[in-house]
């Protein structure tokens, strides 16, 4: 098993829940104070050298026009990272390679991370949760090809050995010949998350990267490994177990709070550069159910259906 840290950068200090709608969507940069926001930064960058000295990797990611995740250019924290940690895979999950306008000029950035980190860059590349169309203006219903278009592209970037034209409805490029090459041979891992898409799947497949899943239940990551399997099955193929066998999962937030709170009481809170304990902001509580409060419903609420919200069958009738 190997173990990432990824605290993904959050901006905990928000208003009370009545004062906002969405963190993800239109909670104002006025709340911001970018001398919080320094802290932060500082903290969550520490945080990764500990993790380093402890023997787990790194995983950075990337959200923008979010309080979610104070990270809106993730090559900046891998860079930062590929310089001051010595031994951890540096995992970047990903690139949003639907939304670049300029999929060469991620190549360039990840193959300095590579050689700057000696070989220890671990490259992503996501197709982007919806609200990120807000901050891109990109085209939902080209996200896909584009996807698939500009991984190519940077893969060639990367392993080409003459100079190259690129031509297609997305992308032109009259000179391909980046400078510098990857460190690692042919070019660094590639690993592509995926969440049940049969298109996902066979083009992962068809190209031997790593399909990983992100935050999923058991029993929907077996269904979309087995998946894969299958793809790499119709590629003539058996799909190797090191390629599939990636989730990525998160520190449960109460236990987080805990080792928070734990470091900040001792000599760990300087090492980790925590700001000073602080109460919670006033509205932000824990929605976790105390003692003897298991199982218990909300008034007038109803039971929860385990039905897809963006199933075709709900979605078509409104579009």
């Amino acid at each position: 098993m190997e173990i990432y840290h990824f605290p993904e950068f959050p901006y905990p200090p928000l208003p009370p829940d009545d004062q906002f709608t969405s963190m993800r969507v239109n909670l104002p940069s006025s709340v911001d104070d970018p001398n919080i926001g320094a802290d932060l930064y500082n903290m969550y960058l520490d945080q990764h050298l500990v993790a380093d000295d402890l023997g787990f990797h790194c995983m950075v990611n990337e959200h923008h026009q979010t309080a979610t995740c104070l990270n809106p250019a993730a090559p900046l924290a891998l860079s930062i990272l590929a310089r001051q940690t010595k031994r951890a895979r540096l995992c970047i999950l990903g690139n949003p390679a639907a939304n670049l306008a300029d999929p060469i000029r991620c190549a360039e950035e990840m193959a300095m991370v590579d050689n700057i980190s000696y070989g220890r860059l671990e490259c992503g590349f996501v197709r982007g949760v919806p609200y990120e169309l807000f901050a891109s203006n990109a085209n939902p219903t080209e996200t896909s090809e584009r996807l698939w278009e500009s991984v190519d592209l940077i893969i060639k970037a990367w392993t080409s050995d003459e100079m190259f034209q690129w031509v297609s409805p997305n992308y032109e490029y009259r000179s391909v010949n980046i400078w510098p090459r990857p460190l690692q041979e042919p070019h660094p891992p590639i690993y592509i998350p995926g969440a049940g898409s049969t298109e996902t799947m066979k083009w992962v497949a068809a190209h031997r990267y790593t399909f990983m899943s992100v935050y999923a239940p058991s029993r929907g990551v077996k269904r979309w490994f087995d998946g894969y399997r299958q793809a790499a099955d119709e590629q003539g193929y058996v799909a190797d177990p090191a390629k599939i066998a990636r989730q990525f999962g998160r520190l449960g937030w109460p236990m987080a709070a805990q080792l928070v709170a734990r470091a900040k009481r001792g000599r760990a809170g300087h090492q980790l550069g925590l700001p000073p304990a602080a109460p919670p902001p006033a509205g932000r509580r824990s929605r976790r159910p105390g003692p003897g409060q298991a199982g218990r419903r909300r008034p007038g609420r109803r039971q929860s259906r385990r039905r897809s919200a963006a199933s075709p069958a709900r979605v078509k009738p409104r579009l």
